[in-house]
């Protein structure tokens, strides 16, 4: 029954036995003694208004817009079928909602053009402004008109632009990652390990006259037994599909483009693709030559005759290798299939070419494009529990050891034919190597005849700077260059002794090896031998020099038996000749097995970054074997919660960035049927690492979470135009009101402190400030604005009746807790805690939350009443759910009420010393080795479905009374008031109650609210 006022609990039957005089009782006057009376005091008087107000009042049913995870159900209505749902109707549905929650649109004025400039962003990073799913629309989050430049007068989503602008950020793959996931977790089959759900994208494109037209993500379907088929379609560029006209506009386009991922439901069990890896190996000489002319010049005096020649030589081999891991105790018990795709484009440029005005016009001097690698590999055995496979690792010889002319900037064969080509002059070629790497991966289930895995992976781009590396480590080396202050950088320094005479004046770097070979600057004899291939002088140091040096000086000159010169005494190469041998890997790990999807997922800021030298390695000597690679053994970027792999990390206990006690991948916990409330979301891996959707009200670090969660910017799947080479492509920089003729990649129109190419790197806008939007919009306590889209409810009743995050009473919130069961952590601190819990595992104990227990009040208020204690900047003030929502204004989600701490990581019924951690702020023994993360997370978990958010709504009580004129009340006299009636009499009253809601629309690029009635009541007579 609902009722519509209290006064229905003040009469029977709802009332307890002698409610209704032990309420009088309390607010009457008593005696204070029998002889005086003494009215109560306005406290006491107003009991039962108090009483009222501690009582929770009802709701509709809160289902409007929220999407059922068990069953299917229509957003608008909130009907429920009782049906499962699909995957394609609900991931698709679930994607569309959450990046509908997700958007933020602003508009600014561009400072380059004046015009008004309306941009979406999720995560910080652009997106088109109607991105969605297409032609869906959501109660909550419509698609305003005018806002789709595609569609602008459709109201529904185009879908996810991936051209012109790349829409396809880290933050939109994590969301449709996360709508799988959830969908995965309530699809569990019979057999173990369960399938992945994977779907696929679907693509459209749309007409857009005068220009280039847009392609869109349409929607996801799922692949089944259908991936022969699929399998079967080659990938295609991009570009290719934009500019192909036999794909039609406006229709669904069932094809693969290179680097636009799959999406693959987390599932435990399977194994995963792990790794991708490139190694360069580079080696550079230059040889000197010294050539007097002819018999005239001998004499030092002539010097002036004299010219000095160089000689560079280039040698370039890089490896290529794909692993995949198991990383599950157990073994996979099913056959398994390997469809690997690769394929690789080398590009070797010299930047020194520049033309008559100064400008650099870098010269391409090979392009080396491999054939298509396509290989699908049945695996002969089971794949064994913590077991690697590398079913790729293959070399290229990009340049066999050739010579190069700085004069033709083309490369020569070094065979006996141009063994001493020389050339005049110090020109220094400025060599930069660029690798272009694409990877498909794909595991196929035989016997269930499913993909278990898929990989699509492009522009995976490696670069070296060859000119630059060749003088990196220039502090000096007693151990090979004595007592002198030489280091091997030192013979590569490209400053001139005369900067004003060009290519005409030596280098340092010469002038250095000039000077080893005389002997003037002093080298081990291990480090001269290791560098120089002259059978006669150059594997004896001693000599070499005084041949050479005898040589500049013009002495000891002996003819030969016909009393000519010999020609080493007009022309003599330098004996000493230096070489580097430069090794860089770049490494494309996963972190997490179950996020390993996109580029972003896979790349560290210090094994992957194209520009790091910080995984460099110089070979000393040249013949030094190469270091290994990372193929077949626990990545360096494996950091579970307590580490485990090769680097150290100061995220190893942090449970704002890592789910506690998920030592790795067999310790995850899903859901794995229908979710008993959606709390139990908590428990879903939301497609970061080793963590699940976020429940907790800690902040990490902003920068240090930027650089785990793989937010390193928008993965660019087009290349382009770049006429004035500033390092940003044409398109782009006209697509955000740039000038694609004007070199302005360090300049700061939006002056956020983050320069142009800064933005387009990040996948930022150039002219709306970033600063503004931060970093905190990828942090996962965004997961709690997604709480609110989905319901558990099988039905109105049950979605009825709960409490608002905004009640203020403590009876109310007694309501929801009392009776609840937690759990606390059992185990004593001991400093052995850590190898028990490895050992034995955790233990906890059942608790009920009783209705007047401190426990409670702690929850609710947190440390109030306590006098705050600062130490080393931090509080022990610890805020309980009533000071964080009068701290915020009140809750704006409903998972607004999760930033309470004392819900989850300062629970009281955690076993810590949450004073302690509050003032040091690094988790306590308990934390780190034996709380769980579902044990930290426990209360949100069940009480969420009984909470709601806060919507605008407005009641209004109407009274109404329908009058007829009362007996005798006509003026029948003549004058002014003839025929008026001076009374009336009452024939009939109604009393309503309407309740309004507030819903937002859009009028052009106006946001305004209109009024809809929600309920509308007669009340009955009281």
């Amino acid at each position: 029954q609902q009722l519509l006022s209290f006064q229905p609990y003040a009469e029977r039957p709802q009332r307890a036995n002698n409610f209704v005089s032990r309420l009088r009782q309390a607010m009457n006057a008593r005696p204070k003694s029998m002889y005086t009376r003494k009215r109560l005091d306005s406290y006491d008087r107003r009991t039962y208004y108090r009483l009222l107000s501690q009582m929770g009042v009802d709701s509709e049913p809160a289902l409007r817009g929220k999407l059922n995870i068990n069953y299917a159900n229509d957003w608008f209505t909130g009907h429920n079928t009782q049906t499962n749902w699909t995957a394609d109707e609900f991931i698709n549905r679930a994607a569309h909602a959450m990046l509908r929650a997700g958007l933020v649109t602003r508009s600014a004025p561009n400072p380059v053009t004046g015009n008004i400039y309306t941009a979406g962003f999720i995560g910080g990073k652009v997106v088109n402004p109607d991105i969605g799913i297409a032609g869906l629309r959501h109660p909550s989050f419509p698609v305003p008109q005018n806002q789709g430049v595609f569609n602008p007068t459709n109201g529904v989503s185009s879908g996810i632009q991936i051209f012109p602008a790349n829409a396809y950020t880290p933050e939109v793959h994590r969301l449709l990652q996360v709508a799988a996931n959830i969908y995965d977790a309530t699809t569990n089959q019979l057999v173990y390990p369960n399938p992945p759900t994977v779907m696929r994208p679907v693509f459209r494109k749309y007409a857009n006259p005068g220009s280039a037209p847009g392609l869109f993500i349409s929607h996801y379907t799922e692949v089944t037994n259908d991936w022969q088929r699929i399998r079967r379609q080659s990938f295609m560029k991009l570009a290719t599909v934009v500019l192909n006209s036999q794909l039609a506009f406006d229709t669904d386009l069932h094809i693969n483009i290179h680097g636009v991922p799959w999406i693959v439901g987390a599932k435990k069990g399977l194994p995963n693709f792990n790794e991708y890896s490139v190694e360069s190996i580079v080696q550079v000489s230059r040889r000197l030559e010294v050539n007097k002319g002819n018999k005239n010049n001998i004499s030092p005096a002539m010097s002036r005759n004299w010219r000095t020649n160089q000689m560079y030589t280039l040698g370039i081999t890089n490896v290529f290798g794909i692993e995949g891991w198991n990383s599950y105790t157990n073994a996979y018990p099913r056959r398994l299939a390997m469809d690997i795709r690769h394929q690789y484009q080398i590009g070797l440029w010299d930047h020194s070419v520049t033309n008559q005005s100064g400008i650099a016009l870098p010269k391409l001097l090979t392009n080396l494009v491999s054939t298509p690698y396509n290989k699908f590999t049945t695996l002969q055995k089971k794949w064994r529990g913590r077991e690697f496979k590398v079913p790729l690792n293959i070399g290229a010889t990009t340049i066999t050891n050739s010579i190069y002319s700085t004069g033709l900037k083309r490369f020569f064969p070094a065979n006996r034919a141009f063994t001493n080509v020389f050339e005049s002059g110090f020109a220094v070629p400025d060599w930069k190597l660029h690798i272009t790497n694409r990877v498909q991966y794909f595991l196929v289930d035989l016997d269930l005849n499913r993909v278990v895995d898929a990989v699509n992976l492009d522009n995976l781009v490696t670069s070296m700077d060859i000119t630059q590396l060749t003088t990196g480590q220039t502090g000096a080396a007693s151990s090979l260059f004595g007592s002198g202050n030489l280091s091997e950088g030192a013979f590569w320094e490209t400053n001139r002794v005369n900067a004003s005479q060009g290519n005409r004046s030596p280098t340092f770097g010469v002038m250095n090896q000039i000077q080893v070979a005389r002997g003037q600057k002093p080298v081990s004899a291990a480090f001269w031998r290791s560098y120089n291939n002259d059978p006669y002088t150059g594997r004896n140091k001693e000599k070499a020099i005084q041949d050479f040096d005898d040589f500049l000086r013009g002495t000891n000159i002996r003819r030969n038996p016909l009393g000519k010169y010999p020609s080493d005494t007009i022309r003599k190469q330098a004996p000493f000749t230096p070489t580097r041998k430069i090794y860089k890997r770049a490494s494309w790990q996963a972190n997490d097995p179950l996020v390993h999807y996109t580029v972003n997922d896979l790349t560290d800021p210090i094994i992957t970054d194209r520009f790091s030298t910080n995984n460099v390695v110089y070979l000393r000597p040249p013949n030094t074997p190469l270091p290994r690679n990372n193929l077949g053994l626990i990545n360096e970027r494996y950091r579970p919660w307590g580490g485990g792999g090769q680097l150290a990390d100061v995220n190893d206990y942090n449970f704002y960035a890592k789910d506690p006690l998920i030592v790795n991948s067999d310790a995850w916990q899903f859901p794995d049927n229908k979710f008993p409330g959606i709390g139990w979301l908590g428990r879903v891996h939301r497609g970061t690492s080793w963590q699940t959707m976020y429940l907790k009200s800690g902040v990490a670090s902003l920068t240090n979470w930027w650089s785990w969660s793989g937010s390193f910017g928008t993965h660019n799947l087009m290349k382009g135009f770049d006429r004035d080479r500033d390092g940003m492509p044409d398109y782009w920089e006209t697509l955000y009101g740039l000038n694609p003729q004007k070199q302005d990649a360090y300049f700061d129109p939006d002056i956020d402190g983050i320069v142009n190419l800064q933005e387009y790197r990040a996948g930022t806008h150039p002219l709306l400030g970033t600063s503004l939007l931060g970093l905190s919009t990828t942090h996962p306590t965004n997961d709690w604005r997604l709480l609110q889209l989905f319901t558990t409810a099988p039905n109105a009743s049950a979605a009825t009746g709960l409490l608002s995050v905004n009640q203020t009473n403590a009876a109310a919130w007694s309501a929801v807790f009392s009776g609840l069961t937690v759990l606390s952590n059992s185990l004593p601190d001991s400093p052995t805690l850590g190898a028990f819990v490895a050992e034995v595992g955790t233990a906890e104990e059942a608790h009920l939350i009783q209705p007047t227990s401190p426990q409670l009040d702690w929850i609710l208020n947190g440390t109030h009443g306590q006098q705050t204690m600062w130490i080393n900047g931090r509080s022990n003030v610890i805020y309980g759910m009533n000071q964080k929502r009068r701290a915020k204004g009140g809750f704006r989600t409903l998972g607004d009420v999760l930033s309470t701490p004392t819900l989850t990581e300062f629970s009281p019924f955690l076993n810590i010393n949450p004073m302690e951690m509050a003032l040091k702020g690094v988790p306590t023994e308990q934390q780190k080795y034996a709380i769980h993360e579902n044990v930290m997370e426990w209360i949100p978990q069940q009480i969420l479905s009984l909470l709601k958010e806060d919507e605008p709504r407005i009641t209004v009580y109407a009274f109404g009374q329908a009058l007829k004129p009362a007996e005798n009340s006509i003026v029948t006299r003549p004058g002014q008031y003839y025929q008026m009636c001076t009374n009336y009499a009452v024939v009939g009253e109604v009393f309503t109650k309407t309740t309004y809601k507030l819903e937002d629309q859009w009028e052009g690029t106006n946001k305004v609210f209109r009024a809809v009635i929600e309920d509308y009541q007669v009340l009955a007579e009281e």
